[in-house]
């Protein structure tokens, strides 16, 4: 019998979270870079391999052009992106595949980096047995995914040789631990990024990539920004730490504009006496990274009533790290960009600078 207050029982159903689509956009929509070309993006992050997007990363148009012409080129399988430490060639790739929702497996080389970890390499399974499990290469050859391999000359020359099947467009590809053939999928990428070659006692360790690797990727070079486009990233991060914006509109992060340009021009003068850029024998071996300016911001920003603030935050963000005479080095350049004494030369705030 019915119940009448309820109505006749209808059968359970069960939803289904929708299914990922494909759908176009332009380069304007996906950076921030001024071009109505269209461009393929997911319409809702992936299950797997997804890259958290950063809105306030700035991309830089000749970065975007770059790898909008690999992305887009037919026979194109492979690419490197090659550069200074800290000069943004990670987080280039990363924010890309995130503006996209495209599915992006990172690996960091390192000279204990097996072929099994790119490949497949044999685990313990449920029924106490062995099974050869797919590792990042395969399980985005297999799904037409992006890998990024870190540091990419990191690693011992034997595992990067055995990247020339796999990296060259059109080939299958033989899983060494397997034998197993793969038509890798068309939309299959491989991404690698390395320091300049030869850069001294920053690059130790590093490894020479055999020339029939070489050139089986495109090259894009990568720089540090603009000093326009890294004051911008500044203000991007200290804008949280300001509050809104203002009733008619005026952006309260922009009283900081001057700062954040002192402090490009500092990390800029740092660079130029770096290793691999000065010939001089008192060469900087460390530098600052975009990631670094936009800590020194955050913190300065934090200490803004603290005598000498800039070297203080400078401190917290990086130079307490560093070797004490390259330290040193680097804080006389800030008191001479920023015009703002450096406690600990002057005597004052020993221990809290």
């Amino acid at each position: 019998m019915l119940n009448a207050s309820r109505g006749p029982t209808r059968p359970h159903l069960v939803s289904h979270p929708p299914q990922p689509r494909l759908v176009e956009t332009t380069i304007q929509e996906a950076f921030g870079v001024g071009s109505a070309s269209p461009i393929l993006a997911w319409d809702q992050p992936p299950e797997a391999g997804a890259v958290l997007a950063n809105p306030d990363y700035v991309f830089r148009k000749e970065v975007v052009r770059d790898l909008l012409l690999f992305w887009s080129m037919p026979g194109e399988r492979a690419c490197m992106l090659v550069g200074p430490p800290g000069c943004g060639k990670t987080t280039a790739v990363e924010q890309w595949h995130a503006r996209l929702n495209w599915p992006l497996l990172v690996i960091n080389a390192h000279k204990r980096l097996r072929a099994e970890d790119l490949f497949a390499e044999m685990l313990p399974n449920e029924r106490g047995g062995l099974d050869f499990v797919d590792r990042p290469l395969v399980q985005a050859a297999r799904n037409g995914w992006s890998v990024l391999i870190n540091e990419i000359n990191a690693a011992d020359p034997g595992v990067t040789i055995a990247l020339n099947d796999i990296a060259q467009s059109g080939s299958r590809v033989v899983v060494p631990q397997t034998g197993e053939i793969i038509e890798p999928h068309e939309d299959f990428r491989i991404f690698g990024t390395m320091n300049p070659p030869g850069h001294g006692i920053s690059h130790f360790g590093r490894q020479s990539i055999d020339a029939s690797t070489r050139e089986r990727f495109m090259w894009i070079e990568v720089d540090y920004p603009t000093e326009e486009d890294e004051v911008k990233v500044i203000l991007n991060a200290v804008r949280p730490l300001f509050g809104p914006s203002a009733a008619d509109g005026e952006d309260p992060a922009s009283a900081f504009t001057l700062c954040a340009t002192r402090m490009v021009q500092t990390a800029a003068e740092v660079r130029r006496l770096g290793v691999g850029r000065s010939d001089r024998p008192d060469a900087l071996t460390d530098t600052m990274s975009t990631r670094v300016l936009a800590r020194w911001a955050r913190y300065w920003v934090g200490y803004g009533r603290l005598p000498g603030a800039p070297h203080v935050a400078l401190r917290r963000a990086f130079t307490d790290g560093c070797e004490p005479e390259i330290a040193q080095a680097i804080h006389a350049l800030v008191t001479l960009k920023c015009n703002v004494a450096d406690p600990r030369k002057s005597g004052s705030g020993q221990r809290n600078a």
